[in-house]
């Protein structure tokens, strides 16, 4: 498969021919149209998550431009559940073959974190929320009994040396 934005041909061995189609037209589509930072990181998502395990957490959801990525990951693994939770409401609609693997809450993420019950475990988090130090300091915090030592924490936005800092 070639893809429309960098000419380079691409075709992923564990994406279903279908799945392999859908994934190129949203990433030429998205990159196309002028779509966000995270749209380049999708088969990068995907492929993180085919790695590390199908229990998905994100925090911080805007436009589900990273949930993308995440749930193809977890589709791709043939179960998990990428669990996105944010302060606005979504407007994503994922494909009508990834949305039985997601689930969205409307929810402060602190206020989230502290409601997870113990021993409730993640393969892989995307923290691409708030971004004040303290604010992600907390998550980290809150976080930390529900990461197993073989999970992956992204942290999204962290430019070192800059103001804010992140």
């Amino acid at each position: 498969m070639l893809c429309g934005v960098c000419s380079v041909g691409w075709s992923n061995p564990w994406l279903p021919p279908a799945m392999n189609t859908a994934f190129m037209n949203v990433i030429t589509a998205k990159v196309v149209d002028g779509g966000s930072s995270s749209d380049c990181h999708l088969l990068t998502m995907a492929t993180l998550v085919r790695q590390t395990g199908g229990r998905v957490l994100e925090l911080g959801h805007f436009f589900g431009d990273a949930t993308l990525g995440l749930l193809l990951g977890v589709a791709s693994r043939g179960g998990g559940l990428v669990r996105s939770v944010d302060t606005l409401p979504s407007s994503f609609v994922p494909p009508a073959d990834l949305r039985s693997y997601w689930n969205f809450t409307n929810m402060e993420t602190l206020a989230y974190l502290r409601s997870l019950e113990a021993g409730e475990m993640f393969d892989l988090v995307f923290v691409d929320d708030f971004h004040s130090s303290d604010h992600v300091a907390e998550e980290l915090r809150l976080l930390t009994p529900h990461l197993h030592s073989n999970s992956l924490l992204l942290l999204h936005d962290l430019v070192a040396g800059t103001k804010p800092f992140y």
